[in-house]
């Protein structure tokens, strides 16, 4: 569901190699013996770079690489902008070259790192972390790394691992592992409300053009299975758009967006929120829109149903958000989205999302607690503890009272309380829990599960001879069926 920001580490590291690398002719820092030419195209890699010319600095930083392959500083900057011209193991290589030069150096076991997670080695790039906290726990960089290796860790999970899709026209298996969902057929078109990111800062007008731009691309890549219409209903619509300029919004602070997906008892897509962070990584810079429109493809892919990841950089459900943005989806995230939508009725119950924690204990953001808070309860109700569970979403609405999908999960606990008391004829019971069941659906804005629950009611308020519940019963019914949800 999330995606990591590593050129946010990448950064914090470039800079710190700026300070301690540029370079003049007569600067003391140059090796002895380098000719005034390397020291000039050196620092003119340097330009080119901190211009974000990656192809030209790329080519200058190779060439110093090959006057002095000794030199680590040239290594880090050569690694550094094979990064961003897509060149990933290209990127660790130098990187590595660079650290077996300079061991120890906290700037350079951080782009090492980032570069693992780049390539999608993720134990190589957890076990650099842990040593860098060990080195320097201190240190400013400690909690993004912290924050860093959290969702690592939540992607990676704790089960058996599919097998890489390394090589395939798909990715599939590694998306149904993490549990596979989708939107129905009925629900289609899918509408789509964009919230205004007036007010917000960093915000672009670009950024809500290219937002509509990647819905209609994935729409496009499903060949016809998925369709979407725009809405000025907020309340009404299936997926909710909203900017944040905060880090702490999200459930990690590293992450460039976080798509919420809400889904029904038979484990299709009923609603998702989606957030786009409007700042390029944790440090404020501004974004590109090549990594907006990543992002946002990344997030609406989550939405979508491709709960988990690819395991190949080059996909756009990667995990990692590459220095180079892929602003374009990959023949394979094309072809996945169509086997998803395309999978018999069988094959998704077979991967049914299991309702685990998708959230570390060590992160508490108030939307990192009740996403943890809203798994545990439908974990409890799947146990058939429904006492339990509402207890847990009562938690949840304590930190955030405005959270439908808790609403909407306790209404569904206090229904199946009902369906346990109205099967001992306990009518009295299960028409109080009914009620609550409607106050709940309605406040999470599903008066369609709502009406459906007055059914029952009319049909207790009959079997108790009450005319009054009755008629008030019928009149809730009629006003819920008039809601379009």
């Amino acid at each position: 569901m999330n995606r990591i920001i590593a050129a946010t580490l990448a950064l914090i590291a470039s800079l710190a190699i700026f300070q301690q690398t540029g370079l003049a002719e007569g600067d003391n820092k140059a090796p002895e013996g380098m000719t005034h030419e390397t020291v000039v195209t050196f620092n003119a890699g340097l330009a080119a770079y901190k211009a974000e010319k990656y192809e030209e600095a790329r080519d200058k930083f190779k060439a110093v690489c090959d006057a002095f392959p000794a030199w680590a500083p040239a290594h880090r900057m050569y690694g550094m902008a094979l990064e961003h011209t897509g060149d990933i193991e290209g990127a660790l290589r130098e990187k590595l070259v660079c650290e077996s030069m300079e061991p120890g150096k906290p700037e350079i076991m951080l782009s090492v790192a980032t570069a693992y997670q780049a390539a999608g080695k993720f134990d190589e790039a957890l076990e650099k972390y842990r040593k860098y906290l060990e080195l320097y726990p201190d240190s400013k960089e400690a909690p993004a790394v912290k924050d860093s290796m959290l969702l690592i860790q939540r992607d990676l999970g704790t089960g058996k691992k599919p097998r890489s899709s390394k090589g395939k026209d798909n990715y599939i298996d590694e998306i149904a592992s993490k549990g596979a969902s989708r939107w129905s057929e009925s629900q289609m078109p899918l509408s789509v409300y964009i919230k205004s990111g007036e007010g917000i800062a960093h915000y672009r007008d670009s950024f809500g053009d290219i937002l509509k731009q990647s819905f209609a691309a994935w729409a496009d890549a499903s060949e016809g299975s998925i369709s979407f219409t725009f809405t000025d209903n907020e309340k009404r619509a299936a997926i909710r758009c909203s900017w944040v300029d905060d880090p702490k919004e999200l459930s990690n602070s590293m992450e460039g967006g976080e798509a919420i997906p809400q889904r029904n008892n038979k484990g299709e897509m009923d609603r998702t929120s989606i957030l786009i962070l409007t700042r390029g990584s944790s440090d404020g810079t501004e974004p590109t829109d090549a990594h907006i429109r990543q992002v946002c493809l990344h997030e609406i892919g989550h939405a979508l149903g491709l709960c988990g990841h690819s395991s190949q950089p080059g996909d756009v459900m990667f995990a990692v958000a590459a220095a180079k943005p892929h602003d374009q989806l990959s023949e394979r995230d094309k072809k996945t989205i169509c086997m998803l939508y395309e999978a018999s009725k069988g094959y998704i119950r077979r991967h049914q999302v299991k309702f685990s924690d998708p959230t570390s204990p060590e992160e508490t953001s108030p939307r990192s607690m009740t996403i943890r808070l809203n798994s545990q309860g439908l974990k409890a109700s799947e146990e058939h503890d429904y006492i339990k569970a509402i207890e847990l979403f009562q938690e949840g609405l304590k930190i955030d009272p405005k959270d439908e999908t808790l609403y909407i999960n306790m209404g569904g606990a206090y229904a199946k309380l009902a369906q346990q008391a109205l099967k001992k004829n306990h009518l009295v019971q299960g028409e109080k829990y009914l009620n609550w069941a409607v106050d709940c659906m309605v406040k999470g804005g599903k008066e369609k599960y709502a009406a459906d629950f007055c059914k029952t009611l009319i049909q207790i308020a009959k079997a108790n001879q009450d005319g009054t519940a009755l008629e008030k019963y019928e009149k809730m019914k009629t006003e819920f069926e008039a809601v379009k949800n």
